[in-house]
């Protein structure tokens, strides 16, 4: 597209093309630019192989509204660029390297979704400069790296909202800021290592806790961090069985760690039983008993008293991740997902006295005993209102 020239694809309402190989705006800088569109639900790119964007010449790529771009791997730069990614549904991926040079900007907002199987490259830049703005969505590493070193040029990352997805590495060669949005170390479990400072402003970083041998998200710098009062929570969302003890999740291999948490989500909403803690290089948890996932009322056991509460706030909005509410997916609702994760768990750990076990509900005798507990709250109000 646009080769010494203008180009100008749109791919629009779920059309869709196909190719080994694609270019947006070659050797065009001083007659104009080149642009690719790919907007609206079912409308695609596929690129099987190299995807270059401004080779030595101006080159945008926008999708928005649901649409699609695949490819093999991702060029961008020697001259000036645009990559936005924009509204939901949204999804640009790429199977293999991704390198920036040039002038330019990416943008991933309005619940847009970037994935990278291998690093994000932006080393090399020379005398040029690159804007990363992660404002909204998603941006997934799927266990890579995000690098940077600036030989003269400019690098900046504007973390300011969205998610910020199992990342290994983040080596910017400055300070890495985060302004807003979440910090997920893993899609299930996961380790960010940061090279240098890390400065949480405002947001949140996500600690899943409950892999295999009580294996946990974390997240490790070589420099100094700071964790800003307001504005800031950690969110610690159970996965799977956690064992009683201490565990160490964030932390300063070579520095030293300031400030704490404003908030702490998930299951340290059960008051006394989960402990945050901080000393000068490191935030700890201490479990203060065996964790089990859908275990809300903290008994050690999934059973009826933690459906029961499932029922008791069915379809209403609650603090979000508060377990004792019933709020398993941490969406501040309590539906399906939540009931599911109850009856997934079923009769798992010890009942205690006076409890036993029982079968699993079937889930049309569990949504029967959600309309039946709906009907008898809605019939309640209307005699109070009465």
């Amino acid at each position: 597209m646009g080769y010494g020239n203008d180009g100008l694809l749109h791919i629009l309402d779920g059309g869709s093309v196909t190719s080994f190989r694609g270019t947006v705006g070659v050797y065009n800088s001083e007659r104009g630019s080149s642009e690719v569109t790919v907007s609206g639900a079912g409308s695609s790119w596929i690129n099987t192989s190299l995807l270059t964007v401004a080779q030595n010449g101006d080159g945008s790529l926008r999708v928005s509204d649901g649409g699609f771009v695949s490819a093999g791997h991702l060029e961008v730069g020697h001259g000036d660029y645009v990559i936005e990614v924009d509204g939901l549904g949204s999804k640009l991926d790429i199977a293999g390297p991704a390198r920036f040079y040039g002038v330019g900007r990416m943008d991933i907002r309005n619940s847009g979704e970037v994935s990278f199987n291998d690093s994000l490259d932006f080393t090399g830049l020379n005398e040029s400069s690159a804007v990363l703005n992660l404002e909204g969505g998603r941006l997934r590493l799927n266990g890579h790296s995000i690098l940077a070193d600036e030989y003269g040029g400019a690098f900046v990352f504007n973390f300011t909202g969205g998610r910020l997805e199992s990342v290994d590495s983040i080596d910017i060669d400055q300070p890495f800021v985060q302004q807003g949005g979440i910090l997920a170390p893993g899609e299930s479990i996961g380790r960010t290592d940061v090279a240098g400072d890390y400065y949480l402003v405002e947001g949140a970083v996500e600690i899943e806790l409950g892999g295999t041998n009580n294996l946990h998200d974390s997240v490790n710098t070589t420099g100094n961090m700071d964790i800003a009062l307001l504005g800031t929570t950690l969110d610690l969302p159970g996965i799977g069985p956690m064992s009683a003890g201490t565990y160490r999740v964030i932390e300063s291999s070579d520095g030293t760690l300031a400030g704490q948490f404003e908030h702490v989500t998930g299951i340290a909403m059960y008051a006394g039983l989960v402990d945050v803690n901080y000393t000068l290089d490191a935030v700890t948890i201490t479990l203060n008993w065996d964790y089990l996932p859908g275990d809300l009322n903290a008994d050690g056991f999934v059973g009826i008293d933690d459906l029961s509460i499932i029922l008791a706030h069915w379809n209403q909005s609650v603090a979000t991740a508060v377990l004792s509410a019933g709020d398993i997916s941490g969406d501040g609702f309590v539906g399906i997902d939540d009931l599911n994760a109850v009856l997934g768990n079923w009769n798992a750990g010890a009942p205690p006295k006076g409890e036993t076990t029982s079968s699993i509900p079937e889930p049309t005798t569990a949504l029967l005993m959600v309309g039946v507990v709906g009907a008898l709250v809605q019939r309640r109000s209307s005699v109070l209102r009465g």
